[in-house]
């Protein structure tokens, strides 16, 4: 996927080469100590929880129905990735962008998107590079904004999803860009922990100096991606 969280830097000075930058959204250190003993008092707790459901659903009396106790675990579970979700809007991001080549680029979002796809079939539509262009991206970080997109689009509730990716302009100026679209399938109501996670997104996609967008028309949905190239 609130408070409003200050804005990040996107840019690198421009006499830094592509990808030396380390950007952050926040240089506390002091957040991001209380942040992370926050998540281990919680991860405390929740073992806990699970522990004490498990023993409810294994001390049941013979013939009881078992739907409660699996609701119950079903609602800590969430609970779990709810909480999980809004520490991680609040934790200080940072990357440290390496620059990869637009062909080396795509064929690495053509796979991770391809994977986080499954078991949908991703019909992909036909890719433009450029000759000598470089877009940088936190390995690590970019796979989790790749992920995100592919979340946001849900398809496992079934449908066409179909992906293009490459330059859109020329220098300056020009743009990496990818586009996922599912059709055909039914939309869901958006959870507060998906717009928390997207926000998360952006924000990460800011510090690369891009930008995501997640669109939704009848049985369309529709995201985004756009990011610097440099030549």
């Amino acid at each position: 996927m609130a408070a409003k969280t200050p804005r990040a830097s996107t840019h690198a000075a421009e006499a830094e080469p592509v990808g030396a930058a380390v950007r952050t959204s926040d240089p506390s250190p002091r957040q991001e100590r209380l942040l992370s003993e926050i998540s281990h008092e919680l991860g405390n707790y929740f073992h806990k929880l699970y522990y004490w459901a498990e023993l409810l659903r294994e001390q049941r009396p013979a013939g009881a129905e078992a739907e409660p106790a699996l609701l119950l675990e079903r609602t800590i579970r969430d609970l779990e990735t709810f909480l999980k979700t809004s520490l991680e809007y609040f934790r200080p991001i940072s990357v440290a962008p390496s620059p990869m080549s637009v062909d080396e680029l795509s064929a690495s979002v053509r796979a991770l998107v391809t994977r986080y796809a499954e078991p949908a079939t991703v019909h992909w539509q036909a890719e433009r590079g450029a000759t000598g262009g470089a877009v940088a991206v936190d390995p690590g970080r970019f796979s989790f904004v790749l992920q995100g997109l592919v979340r946001r689009l849900d398809t496992a509730a079934g449908g066409e999803l179909t992906a293009s990716a490459g330059v859109h302009g020329g220098a300056p100026g020009a743009q990496y860009v990818l586009t996922l679209v599912l059709r055909g399938a039914e939309r869901a109501a958006a959870s507060v922990t998906a717009a928390i996670e997207w926000a998360v997104i952006e924000r990460v996609v800011e510090l690369h100096g891009g930008t995501a967008q997640a669109d939704a028309t009848g049985a369309e949905r529709t995201v985004r991606l756009a990011l610097p190239v440099r030549f």
